[in-house]
């Protein structure tokens, strides 16, 4: 799809239609069952339990239907899905008894394939006694797209990514892209200011017509024109980025190979895979007029101040990076109501991490930011075991997520724990024990969708000192438990309220002796991570506030929206949302006096945003939102706006 200013070009092409064919309740996917109906001449069995499938009927429709108010061109430069692609994700075949389960389960997996908007399943009469015949209806999603993800604060672009693609090469459901991303753009000034991604990237879900996947990715990394950044006596900007802009400074590629649990019914399955990633790594965050001495004013690197040492030298937080990675495991899937899943494995991993060469700081000062920001040089070979228990329960919801099609939502339990045992042949203190555990619990009564969850994790590691006093780093490490991490929260959608529906997610996350000196981030927009039941759960959202304005060892945050139902103005399905965001951080060194504990401060915000979506090119939504902040420490107006695509949460 053609999104951000292609989105304004593609709506200009939209045909003057009469106010006669404007219909703002319509229905999206129910048109296309009436349509496939009247295509194949069927009628809808309302009982089609216990007979057995005489013929599976597989309608496609083009990107482009003559219900939609699109130039019918675009259908000329798309190729449709061949019908194998829709019949191979079929679990049932002719022949069998009618399984309103696995016919459903079918339905989701082909709705999980990208290169569809619209899939959904009727059963229908058969001319044959005790026969029925099963229509499956689908509608293609623009394929040929440029596949652009963006997330803009102000006027500061903190990432954007493109992988212009062809989702469906030839029909089959081969992705082939590149890949373009650029980090921290500043419009003001229309200089990127981290760096770029040129790459490409081979996805086939079905090597060979096999169920085995297959991808490749590799990237080449390019500088950016990184700012000078960093104080030491009485001078600003001490340390400078040593190559220019469009040089290569590094390096990322993924090789994967895997059979999924394709369906609730698979036994086993496998992954493979090994990654390798160079890189120099740079936090940034934005000033306003004002900066923190060693940043400037606009987007700059985020500096650290050792209060402890004459002059209070301000470090960049910058650092190399070398992460080699790769593992092999084995799934045993049990059950089919309630599901069960053993997997084991091994895998290596290496990572390095160190200053820049060129930093021009004494070796005391870099000790104490090593021990205090950096992540901690680490090898090791493990074994792990992973169990995983979940109910299979499965709901297909309408605007909740998105607005016209669409969405599967897990309900029930999923527990998960992961216990593993690594070790390093060279240096025994490196060696640790540790677990991994996630639950989650999801109902739907009353038209209410609701979910809590909780997640922790820990490591044994008596050998921190050991380590510490090895790779000399300065530090005092509360061993032998690190890397502990707990994440509480709840999401819930109320059942319709008057024009929309309520929306609210409550979450808390701590750290406590994190060897890979992660920091918490709060402020701005949100990432795009999701799960796989379409809830965001673990990316904080503060907006109204500089991007990534507060940072610590814990945060909690929370988030309101009334989202009204779509508006459907000729295919443009579009909504307004009111929200209120709020939290704060905790945990850590205070940024303004490291020889502090950061204490939780609350900040909060109001604002109105816009969701616009157009079925035909993309399963997600454009959002655009405008909040306040109500808090004194606000960043200035520009960065009260901010653009993306998906919902917050």
């Amino acid at each position: 799809m053609i999104r951000g200013a292609g989105l304004a070009l593609l709506a200009v092409l939209i045909p003057q239609t009469s106010a006669a064919k404007l219909d703002l309740a319509k229905k999206y996917e129910e048109e296309l069952i009436v349509w496939a109906l009247k295509q194949t001449g069927l009628e809808r069995d309302p009982d089609p339990t216990g007979k057995i499938i005489d013929r599976i009927e597989i309608v496609r429709e083009d990107i482009i239907a003559e219900s939609d108010p699109w130039p019918n061109f675009f259908n000329w430069v798309h190729v449709k899905s061949r019908d194998h692609v829709a019949r191979q994700e079929m679990l049932v075949k002719p022949g069998q008894v009618y399984d309103a389960q696995l016919v459903q389960e079918s339905a989701r997996n082909l709705r999980q394939l990208f290169i569809l908007a619209v899939v959904r399943t009727v059963p229908c009469r058969s001319s044959k006694p005790g026969r029925m015949v099963l229509l499956v209806v689908t509608k293609d999603l623009w394929s040929l797209r440029i596949n652009m993800v963006f997330s803009q604060v102000g006027s500061a672009v903190q990432a954007f990514e493109s992988f212009p693609t062809e989702h469906n090469f030839l029909g089959r459901n081969k992705r082939l892209s590149l890949h373009f991303r650029l980090s921290q753009f500043d419009l003001t000034e229309g200089t990127i200011r981290d760096g770029w991604l040129l790459g490409q990237l081979y996805v086939d879900p079905r090597l060979l017509g096999s169920r085995l996947s297959l991808q490749e990715w590799f990237d080449l990394r390019l500088a950016g024109d990184v700012p000078c950044g960093g104080a030491l006596g009485g001078t600003d900007g001490i340390w400078c980025h040593n190559r220019g802009a469009g040089d290569v400074e590094g390096a990322y590629g993924l090789l994967l190979l895997q059979r999924p649990l394709y369906a609730i019914d698979t036994r086993w399955g496998f992954q493979t895979w090994f990654e390798a990633d160079v890189r120099q790594v740079r936090s940034y965050r934005y000033n306003s007029e004002t900066a923190p001495r060693g940043e400037r004013p606009g987007i700059s690197l985020r500096t650290d101040t050792f209060s402890g040492f004459a002059g209070e030298p301000t470090v960049p937080r910058v650092y190399d990076a070398r992460r080699f990675a790769g593992a092999a495991s084995y799934t045993r899937s049990f059950g089919r109501r309630s599901k069960k899943d053993l997997t084991g494995g091994a895998g290596f991993y290496v990572r390095r991490y160190r200053h820049p060469d060129d930093f021009p700081f004494p070796e005391a000062v870099l000790s104490w930011h090593a021990a205090n920001y950096l992540p901690r040089n680490e090898d090791a070979t493990y074994l792990f075991v992973r169990g995983r228990a979940y109910s299979p329960r499965y709901i297909r919801l309408l605007d909740i997520q998105g607005f016209a099609l669409s969405e599967d939502f897990v309900l029930g339990h999923d527990v998960s724990l992961e216990l593993r045992l690594a070790a390093n042949v060279d240096e025994a203190a490196q060696s640790y024990f540790a677990a991994d555990l996630s639950s989650q619990y999801t109902w739907y009564f009353l038209r209410d969708l609701l979910q809590v969850w909780v997640a922790a994790s820990s490591r044994l590691q008596p050998g921190q000192r050991e380590i510490a006093q090895m790779q000399g780093v300065a530090g005092d490490y509360n061993g032998p438990w690190a890397n502990t991490e707990l994440s509480l929260g709840l999401r819930n959608v109320s059942p319709p309220l008057w024009i929309g529906r309520l929306h609210a997610r409550l979450m808390l996350r701590a750290r406590h002796n994190d060897l890979d000196r992660r920091r918490l981030l709060l402020g701005g927009n949100v990432g795009h991570d999701a799960t796989e039941t379409g809830f965001r759960r673990y990316l904080p959202a503060l907006r109204g506030y500089p991007a990534d304005q507060f940072e610590g060892d814990g945060l909690m945050a929370l988030n309101v929206e009334y989202r009204t139902h779509p508006l459907n103005l000729w295919t443009l399905h579009m909504g307004l949302v009111l929200f209120y965001d709020g939290g704060g951080v905790f945990g850590g060194p205070d940024p303004l006096d490291t020889q502090r504990e950061l204490q939780f401060r609350y900040h909060h915000s109001v604002g109105i945003g816009f969701r616009g979506h157009f079925p035909q090119f993309d399963k997600e939504s454009l959002r655009v939102d405008f909040a306040v902040p109500l808090t004194s420490d606000r960043g200035a107006p520009s960065t009260w706006l901010s653009l993306s695509f998906k919902q917050v949460f």
